[in-house]
């Protein structure tokens, strides 16, 4: 919209004439306007608003007179932000004589003159209207510098007595100040039913419109829009207060059920439950209804606070709750900062944080200070605040630090110095938590106390014990104590400083099993940090060197040597430094501390050095020798394959001598722990060239007895496998091979055992069997070819072993079955001998070439099977002379004399126990004991 001039009121009128300024045929128009007035506004905002409902009851009855109707006014903003006021009366004759019109008249106000408040509500209210236009003066109307007034004839009717007359009292006052306010807030309505005649409605709206607005804060007076009659509730935008005809605010309807209702003449006030007493301002408006003077003063002091806050706060109720207290407190209410201290401090704060609010808000700021010092005087005298207080005061200090610091940090010295003299922590805490979320004020406070040797000891010592213990390590704790001595290194000099920080560092070190290992890291630190480059002060050393030896002194004192493990001890690296340990365990105070260095040094030396001795154990006690050597135990327990011998019998000596070992709980500690077998056949060569296991003339009695049992009772098959003869039993010396020969010789049958002990019933009984096996032959060969007349195959004949493993059994014509036989090559993998190589021996050529092992299935003594298939194989099946005699069943050849072979390589080596079953094709084959094996047990 374009204005002639920027502060010019436009004008504009409306009713049914023969022609308007937009239609040239007779109806509703405008049929005056001011130049400046747009067209485009007039006809979307102006003309909706041009209208007039005349009452139910008096259309009903007739009436004539205009004078009855009430006449309607209203006032809005346009979208453009300027203020529409209008007026419009009802005709009772149009311009033909014959028909009831209405006339409006409006007024479009620069909303700029609006807002500053050069033109009022009073001035709205009091505006003086056209009831009628003759069009011969033309159509358009002056533009004009000041707005219309109506003469003021009668005398304002007092606040109290309109309330009273129009069924008001406090409450509802309050409720609709309240619907008012919220109305423009959230954009709800307020319809009003007064209970008056129709004729006065728009008169004692207006009058109850001059007391709401003089209740209104400003910012609510520049957006409220209201209508002072309609025939019916109607929502209309920019309208927020609508006063209705008697009887049209009905219950039940839902076109208005969630708006606010105030249906007077039926004492009915709908979705307006409030209290006013529970909101200072409605209550302080109530108070000075007939004080306009002093409202106008607190809307001035709103008007100053609010700047620079949201825009949000300018329509909020709760702001003007919270800026009414404040007024209050200022106009020297002050039992209202008891009532509503935090909340006073709280809004204070809120309005004081805003930009250049120091300045530009002195009233309030001098009432803030004027608040601490009330409060700082009742500290002085040995209260303590509240917590909420100290936190404003803190949040002053980041506003005003400059010139009101250091009261402020007067203010909580003397605070903690009470908590502290009450002796309770849960008093101090919070204060202190208070100090240090503020870094500028923590800075400037213990800067201040620091100064002062008696305020350092009652106020920061505790603080910094607290501190100390919240950390969660010990590197953590000793950090935190260099960085306050950094900032302040008057700490440097203070024993107490020195004695709190070693204290909180040994009471990180807690008993458990990561002791030793969260303890070593630490003194290996700080030994990083005093071997480090530049120069410590006199200070510095002394907190480092008296954190060390408090952590070490913890150590002794709490350490269970029982949850030591190897790999802690080996990264325990202060235990090499002989020179430190020396110092330290002079200063030890305790017998219990130093017995406990004693032992974690063995126990380190144990598993550092490379052939620990019984020496390392001498100087302890009997009960301290066993706790090291049963932790010994512990960890060589994981280790029995792999660790020393010399290591491991430290472990077995007997206390005090050093000079017997415990024989048979050494073994048994091997034959528990270690993996392999191969581990106690490797150890008793080892201890054939040890002392303590050796006499002159050969094994101490004690330790041999310990051997023997041990192949008598877990191992009496290791002398029947190749590998381990081979391997370990036949690279004995003298001693270890009379040994073995005799647990040989013990683990041989009785009859055996006697052909061994006497040699003379050995050369009788080699003769006897000679002549049997002569006399056996002769009947053979007198007898003609065997029982099937031909030559048997693989390995037909007796087996190698004991008649009782041929299976031989008696079949339709009393004949000894023939079972086949395979043997193994294997090698040695891990102490277990696997095989390599199945071999299949032939007495006969054309068997040997017709056997085809491509697939066989293994059947062990115990159940499982496992096939195998696609395998290689190589057979040596050619004769190189004479074919070989076939030999009967009496008189079977041994495996390894069988001329002719067929060997099956195995994909991967297997652990095929003997007497297995190899099945091929359509015949089982024994597995039975190598050729060699066979040998090495008849010349054993």
């Amino acid at each position: 919209m374009n204005h002639s001039a920027p502060a010019a009121i436009q004008q504009q009128m409306y009713t049914r004439e023969r022609r308007g300024v937009f239609r040239s045929t007779e109806g509703y128009d405008t049929i005056a306007k001011s130049a400046g007035l747009d067209g485009q506004l007039i006809k979307k905002q102006i003309h909706p608003l041009c209208i007039y409902d005349a009452p139910a009851a008096l259309t009903a009855s007739g009436e004539k007179d205009e004078s009855a109707y009430p006449a309607e006014l209203h006032l809005l903003k346009l979208d453009n932000g300027d203020l529409l006021l209008g007026r419009s009366v009802y005709k009772a004759a149009d311009f033909t004589g014959l028909r009831s019109t209405f006339f409006t008249h409006h007024y479009v106000i620069p909303g700029s003159r609006w807002d500053s408040g050069e033109i009022g509500y009073k001035d709205i209210l009091r505006a003086s209207f056209a009831a009628q236009y003759d069009m011969e003066q033309g159509e358009e109307l002056p533009t004009l510098e000041t707005l219309p007034l109506q003469a003021a004839n009668e005398e304002p009717v007092p606040p109290r007595a309109l309330l009273s007359e129009l069924n008001l009292g406090e409450r509802r006052f309050g409720q609709l100040l309240y619907a008012a306010m919220s109305a423009v807030h959230v954009k709800k309505k307020v319809y009003i039913a007064l209970d008056v005649p129709i004729e006065q409605i728009s008169e004692k709206a207006a009058q109850l419109l001059e007391l709401l607005y003089a209740a209104l804060p400003l910012a609510f007076r520049r957006q409220l829009g209201f209508l002072t009659y309609a025939k019916e509730p109607q929502s209309k935008k920019s309208i927020h207060l609508t006063f209705v005809e008697r009887g049209s605010l009905r219950p039940g309807d839902r076109n208005i059920e969630k708006e606010f209702i105030f249906d007077l003449e039926n004492d009915r006030i709908v979705n307006t439950d409030i209290d006013a007493k529970l909101h200072a301002f409605l209550e302080f408006a109530w108070s000075n209804l007939e004080q306009p003077e002093r409202m106008a003063d607190f809307f001035e002091f709103a008007e100053r606070m609010l700047p620079g806050m949201e825009p949000e706060r300018e329509l909020s109720i709760g702001s003007y709750d919270e800026l009414t207290i404040l007024f209050q407190l200022e106009a020297g209410q002050a039992e209202l900062y008891e009532l509503h201290k935090s909340a006073i401090l709280r809004s204070m704060m809120d309005y004081l944080s805003s930009a250049s609010a120091l300045t530009g808000k002195v009233r309030l700021n001098d009432l803030y200070l004027s608040c601490f010092d009330r409060e700082f005087d009742r500290v002085r005298q040995g209260s303590l605040p509240e917590v909420f207080v100290a936190e404003n005061f803190r949040d002053y200090y980041r506003l005003d630090g400059k010139h009101s610091g250091n009261k402020i940090v007067a203010y909580f010295i003397h605070t903690l110095t009470h908590a502290q003299t009450q002796g309770s922590k849960q008093t101090a805490d919070p204060f202190y938590e208070v100090v240090a979320s503020e870094p500028a004020l923590s800075q400037a406070f213990f800067g201040r106390v620091m100064s002062d040797v008696r305020l350092c000891r009652l106020l920061f010592m505790p603080y910094l014990g607290d501190q100390l213990q919240k950390t969660k390590s010990v590197q953590d704790a000793l950090a935190l104590a260099e960085k306050w001595a950094e900032a302040y290194p008057v700490l440097y000099e203070l024993e107490l400083f020195h004695e709190l920080v070693r204290t909180q560092v040994a009471e990180k070190l807690r008993p458990g099993s990561w002791l030793l290992e969260k303890t070593s890291k630490f003194l290996d630190e700080v030994r990083r940090r005093k071997e480090a480059g530049g120069v410590l002060s006199y200070g510095e050393l002394n907190l480092l060197e008296g954190v060390e030896f408090a952590a070490y002194c913890k150590l002794m004192s709490v350490l269970q040597l029982s949850t030591v493990t190897r790999q802690q001890l080996l990264e325990a690296l202060f235990l090499s430094w002989p020179d430190q340990l020396r110092v330290w365990n002079a200063e030890l105070n305790e017998d219990g501390q130093r017995l406990t260095a004693a032992k974690l040094l063995a126990a380190y030396r144990w598993v550092t050095q490379p052939g620990p001795g019984p020496e390392l154990l001498s100087g302890l006690s009997a009960d301290a020798m066993d706790e090291v050597q049963e932790l010994g135990r512990q960890m060589l327990a994981s280790e029995a394959d792999t660790a020393s011998f010399e290591s491991m019998i430290l472990a077995f000596y007997r206390s005090p001598e050093l000079e017997v070992i415990q024989y048979s709980e050494l073994i048994d500690f091997l034959r528990h722990h270690a993996k392999h077998k191969e581990t106690l056949y490797s150890f008793f060569r080892w201890s054939e060239q040890h002392p303590d296991f050796m006499r002159p003339r050969g094994f101490v009695p004690a330790y041999r007895t310990v051997v023997m049992a041990y192949f008598k009772k877990y191992d009496r098959d290791a002398f029947k496998k190749r590998a381990n003869v081979k391997r370990y039993f036949s690279k004995a010396g003298p001693h270890l091979q009379d040994l073995y020969n005799q647990v040989r010789l013990e683990l041989s049958s009785p009859l055996m055992r006697l052909f061994r002990q006497n040699s003379k019933l050995t050369w009788l009984s080699v003769l006897l069997a000679a002549g049997i096996i002569l006399t056996v032959g002769g009947v053979w060969l007198a007898g003609g070819e065997g029982p099937a007349g031909g030559k048997t195959g693989a390995g037909a004949a007796v087996s190698p072993s004991d008649s009782s493993d041929t299976g031989a059994g008696q079949g339709d014509r009393g004949e000894t079955a023939i079972q086949h036989f395979v043997y193994a090559e294997g090698e040695l993998a891990k102490g277990v001998e696997n095989a390599i190589a199945l071999v299949f021996p032939f007495e006969d050529a054309a068997a040997c070439t017709a056997f085809k092992p491509d697939q066989l299935t293994i059947v062990s003594p115990d159940g499982p099977k496992l096939e195998l298939k696609g395998l290689k194989y190589a057979s040596a099946c050619a004769t190189t002379g004479e074919d070989a005699q076939p030999q009967g069943e009496e008189s079977a050849a041994p495996l390894g004399e069988l001329p002719y072979k067929v060997s099956v390589q195995l994909s991967e080596p297997l652990a095929i126990p003997l007497n297995s079953i190899i099945q091929v094709q359509d015949t089982e084959f024994v597995l039975a004991a190598a050729p060699d094996s066979e040998q090495d047990e008849s010349k054993s």
